[in-house]
């Protein structure tokens, strides 16, 4: 049976995540002012880049095994497949 073993991460580096976060929404929020077609799909990626740094460090997934991460970002690729049929089916209504 395998040993669970407790990962202790320095305040340091959850500062430094947060840091890097807020930095990532003021430059999302930047690029929400302008204006063109290529505006909407930065601003998701950004969001989605977000959401992988929350999911790595904040939730610990770092230090999880393979199969948890696997599982995880199943359901994420999962969930991004939906949404883009659902883009690309109201596109050609």
């Amino acid at each position: 049976m395998e040993q669970e073993q407790n990962h202790i991460t320095a305040y340091k580096t959850y500062l430094k995540v947060w840091v890097v976060l807020l930095i990532l929404i003021a430059f999302n929020f930047t690029i929400a002012m302008q204006q063109g077609a290529w505006v909407n799909p930065v601003i998701i990626l950004i969001a989605a880049l977000q959401g992988c740094i929350a999911l790595i460090w904040f939730m610990h997934l770092k230090y999880e095994t393979g199969f948890l991460r696997s599982i995880v970002f199943g359901v994420i690729g999962f969930l991004v497949m939906v949404i883009l049929i659902t883009f690309i089916d109201y596109k050609f209504r």
